[in-house]
């Protein structure tokens, strides 16, 4: 029975020194992290609007764009039965307008931009109750020719057709 005591008073005394020795040694500090995170902020974004001062290229042919859908809508939809002529009449206003209004760092647009001016000023003698004839024939071409001028200046103009249903 000597051997059982001796072997339970060795075995209390380390189960004494081990809890001595994990409760008497200094807490270690939790390991720090450090993470560094990186947030990109997206680039603005810019919207150019008729009437905005940006006079270039893409700007001013944008702005012409935006002008001959209008433009290409309000007739379909005129012809179509969608609006009616009083609802063409002002959008055209509105188009014509805007397209006078228009001025271009760029000289080749400009020079354009001064054509369809000047083409929208011509007397309408064949769209009674219209601000202009979009189908005359100076005016066509000098779409033409600010078509062109765009292109050159790497600003393609686009024209979207919403009409039709």
């Amino acid at each position: 029975m000597r051997i059982h005591f001796l072997a339970g008073l060795s075995i209390a005394g380390m189960v004494a020194v081990g809890v001595t020795a994990c409760t008497s040694a200094t807490p270690s500090a939790a390991p720090t992290v450090t993470k560094t995170v990186t947030v990109q902020t997206p680039a603005p974004t810019t919207t150019i609007l008729p009437g905005d001062s940006d006079m270039s290229a893409a700007a001013v042919c944008g702005q012409f764009s935006a002008y001959l859908t209008v433009e290409t809508n309000a007739v379909l939809d005129e012809k179509n039965g969608a609006v009616s002529q009083t609802v063409e009449a002002a959008l055209l206003a509105s188009v014509d307008s805007g397209m006078k209004g228009a001025s271009s760092s760029n000289s080749g647009v400009q020079a354009a931009q001064t054509e369809i001016a000047d083409a929208l000023d011509l007397p309408n003698t064949t769209a009674p109750g219209l601000p202009y004839d979009p189908d005359a024939k100076a005016y066509r071409s000098a779409q033409y020719h600010l078509n062109e001028a765009c292109n050159a200046a790497g600003a393609p103009m686009s024209i979207h057709v919403n009409t039709g249903g």
